[in-house]
């Protein structure tokens, strides 16, 4: 009686924490995909069916529910028997574990494929994006992925830099408002990079748009010198000096040819 009494406290244990681990596992699949169920792809669906219907089997072939039942099953048992029960019960456990295991693995797929598109969303350049454009250029290219990567990245930071650069040179003016200018002497004076604009001329009877280099000038992003502070006169006069430096070491370079 009290080797019985001792096996179902110990095999209760066991059964306390096969259930724990089956509703640890639960909580998480419902917190992950409770909210985004409705965005997931057919492949990302399956696995998550897959995903529950490995850690959460039906009744019959449970490794829970077996446990219980030969647990229910003990009364009269005599020493000789432990070992096997024990055997038994320790095997259950660990298919359950297993089981689990593979479950959270086709979890995690699932939530990586997804985040991964949705990051893939907000990208400026799209995956394939990069392929498309070596293989116009020659059919037999192909760009690793890691490179594929790279590019995506280093284009996203530069593309941020110019962002950032040119919204302070606009609150630095006093717009609100980034314009083309604030591109074009950022681009111009710290990347080397002349912009091109097409711009459409309303004027033009054909109503076609004239590809033409905007002309810039500092009185367009820049008000009048009698508004400006001591500060801001300085930054004004730093710009307009390095524009003239640079035309007079092009000339200087034009000279030295002829």
């Amino acid at each position: 009686m009290n080797l019985e009494k001792d096996l179902r406290n110990r095999y209760n244990l066991v059964i306390q924490e096969m259930e724990e681990e089956l509703d640890r596992f639960c909580s998480e699949f419902i917190d992950n995909f409770h909210d985004i169920y409705l965005f997931l792809e057919k492949d990302e669906v399956d696995k998550l069916h897959m995903a529950y219907a490995t850690s959460i089997p039906s009744e019959d072939i449970s490794p829970l529910n077996q446990a219980k039942k030969i647990i229910s099953c003990i009364s009269g048992i005599t020493a000789d028997q432990v070992d096997t029960v024990d055997r038994s019960i320790i095997k259950l456990k660990d298919q359950q574990s297993n089981r689990i295991k593979m479950g959270y693995k086709l979890l995690n797929q699932a939530m990586a494929s997804f985040s991964k598109r949705e990051i893939d969303k907000g990208r400026l350049i799209r995956p394939g994006s990069l392929q498309r454009i070596a293989k116009s250029i020659d059919p037999s290219i192909k760009l690793d992925k890691d490179v594929e990567e790279l590019i995506m990245q280093e284009s996203e930071a530069f593309v941020d830099a110019i962002i950032k650069q040119a919204s302070l040179l606009s609150a630095f003016r006093g717009s609100e408002t980034v314009e083309i200018c604030d591109f074009q002497i950022i681009l111009e004076s710290k990347y080397d990079i002349k912009v091109a604009w097409q711009e459409t001329d309303p004027s033009d009877e054909n109503k076609h748009s004239k590809n033409r280099s905007i002309q810039f000038k500092s009185s367009e992003c820049f008000p009048e010198p009698s508004t400006l502070s001591l500060h801001q006169k300085r930054i004004a006069s730093i710009f307009a000096s390095s524009k003239d430096d640079k035309v007079q070491t092009e000339k200087g370079e034009k000279t030295k040819l002829f």
